[in-house]
C-alpha cells in the first residue's frame, strides 16, 4: 500500500504549532469566564482631623450691598456741679489798746546815759498792727511810728519815722545830732486825727568834741 507523504519546511512547521497553541487558548477562555482577581487585604488608614469640622449645611450671611457697623453707645454720665461760695468774714481792726499792748520797746542805753560823738544811739521798737479804727468816725488809719530826739537849748532835733506794722531796729550815729550837750527823747505811734499814743520818754548827754562830762540836765 502506497502512501503519500507531504513533506514541509521547519519554518512552516513552527507557524502551524503557534496557530494552534492560540486557538487552544481561545478555547479556554472562551469557556472560562474570567476571574476577578481578590482585593488586596491591607490595612486602610483613616486619617483624623486636626480641627473641628461642621457637620450640616452651611448657610452664608448676605450683606446689604452698603454695610456700616453701629457702635453701641457709651451710657451718657452726668455731673452736677454744686457751687461753693465762700464766707467772707470780716476781721476787726485793732483798737488803739490792743495797739499800746503790741507796741515794742527795748532800750539799748538808760536815762542819763553820756554819749561820745563816735558812739551810736540803738533802740528797738515798732508794732506789728499797721491801721486801727479811729474810735470817732470808724475809718481805718495807717500808723506811723516816730523817735525824736530834741536839743532843748536850741530848740533843735533829729528824728526817724517808719510805718506801722513792723518792728524796726534803729542805729542812730551819735555825731548827727545838731549839738553836744543835754537831750530828751521821745518815742510814739500816731495817724491821722489820733494822738499820740503808747507813749516813751527819757534823755540822754552827747559830750562835745573837747569835753569829757557833758553840760548839767536842765530844770522843769
Amino acid at each position: 500500500m502506497e502512501r503519500n507523504v507531504v513533506s514541509a519546511s521547519v519554518p512552516s512547521l513552527r507557524r502551524i504549532v503557534l496557530s494552534a497553541a492560540l486557538i487552544a487558548a481561545c478555547a479556554l477562555t472562551a469557556c472560562n469566564p474570567g476571574v476577578t482577581p481578590a482585593p488586596s487585604l491591607s490595612p486602610s488608614l483613616t486619617p483624623t482631623a486636626l480641627f473641628a469640622t461642621h457637620v450640616g449645611t452651611i448657610i452664608r450671611a448676605t450683606l446689604p450691598p452698603t454695610w456700616t457697623p453701629t457702635p453701641s453707645p457709651l451710657p451718657t454720665r452726668t455731673f452736677t456741679a454744686t457751687p461753693i461760695t465762700p464766707t467772707a468774714t470780716e476781721t476787726p481792726a485793732p483798737t488803739l489798746n490792743s495797739l499800746c499792748e503790741s507796741f515794742q520797746f527795748v532800750s539799748g542805753f538808760a536815762d542819763g546815759h553820756l554819749f561820745q560823738s563816735s558812739d551810736t544811739l540803738e533802740i528797738i521798737y515798732g508794732t506789728p498792727i499797721s491801721a486801727v479804727r479811729d474810735p470817732d468816725t470808724g475809718a481805718l488809719v495807717p500808723l506811723i511810728v516816730r523817735f525824736l530826739a530834741t536839743h532843748p537849748r536850741s530848740g533843735e532835733n533829729l528824728g526817724v519815722q517808719l510805718d506801722g506794722g513792723q518792728i524796726f531796729g534803729m542805729e542812730l550815729p551819735v555825731d548827727q545830732l545838731p549839738h553836744p550837750g543835754f537831750y530828751t527823747w521821745r518815742l510814739a505811734v500816731s495817724g491821722d486825727g489820733i494822738a499820740d499814743q503808747c507813749v516813751h520818754t527819757g534823755y540822754f548827754f552827747v559830750a562835745g568834741a573837747n569835753a569829757t562830762t557833758p553840760e548839767s540836765a536842765p530844770t522843769y
